[in-house]
């Protein structure tokens, strides 16, 4: 989704370069100077972007994966799984890892726990299953459910 915005904001400044250079001919050198490096960056950024989300992606895969590795074995000892990623501090984690997504700072996982809904209220068990996601970019989410033990992308 991003490289079509990036495609589109190559053509409006192509556009409005025209514009301005018929307008603005007195400056018509200057304009000429700064708009083909700009175009130039803009159309190169989209191939250099394509490996940074790729090694983005495979980084905050695995990071997921610990932290489902951690809660299962909290599970073990616990015979459930926490409330909050928190509790599997300093125990089972150094410190609570978020996404490698994002430019400067990356994105917390997105952990919820469910209980079992066959039982009534009064009897409901600690945090019978849980998920896992994150926010993989293009408008796509990622999840993980501990009851299937599958990866689940939506859009």
């Amino acid at each position: 989704m991003l490289i079509w915005f990036q495609l589109l904001a190559g053509l409006l400044v192509a556009a409005l370069y025209a514009q301005l250079d018929l307008t603005l001919s007195r400056y018509s050198l200057a304009i000429r100077r700064l708009f083909w490096p700009l175009l130039s960056a803009l159309f190169m950024s989209i191939p250099l972007m394509l490996p940074i989300w790729s090694v983005q992606s495979y980084i905050t895969k695995q990071r997921a994966n610990l932290i489902i590795d951690r809660l299962e074995s909290f599970r073990g000892k616990h015979g459930h799984y926490p409330n909050s990623l928190a509790l599997l501090v300093p125990a089972y984690l150094p410190k609570v890892p978020s996404t490698a997504e994002g430019l400067i700072k990356g994105r917390p996982f997105d952990y919820r726990v469910t209980q079992d809904s066959s039982l009534p209220a009064q009897q409901k068990t600690p945090a019978a299953n849980f998920s896992l996601g994150y926010y993989n970019g293009s408008m796509v989410t990622v999840t993980y459910n501990s009851t299937t033990n599958k990866w689940h992308s939506e859009d």
